[in-house]
């Protein structure tokens, strides 16, 4: 769905009930699908500050601080990878 278009997000509903955590279900979501590349993660990551239930301000200022923090990680993981 996510190669489709559609604004998917990976969320635990009730982590007290379900006894999961969000990154037990992007495992899950991982492995469902036969891997997840660092940018699929990133874009689902920016599909939950999208859907996210507070105002649009908040909402965007949190976006952007995951999205600076989530690309530079990428790319040092990409970077450290080409060492190797």
């Amino acid at each position: 769905m996510l190669a489709q278009g559609v604004r998917v997000t990976i969320n635990t509903d009730n982590p007290g009930i379900s006894r999961t955590t969000l990154s037990r279900e992007f495992y899950r979501a991982a492995e469902m699908c036969g891997g997840l590349s660092p940018w699929e993660v990133f874009q689902l990551i920016r599909n939950s500050f999208r859907a996210a239930f507070c105002d649009y301000r908040t909402r965007q200022q949190l976006l952007r601080k995951a999205e600076s923090e989530i690309i530079a990680s990428i790319l040092q993981n990409q970077n450290a990878s080409s060492l190797l």
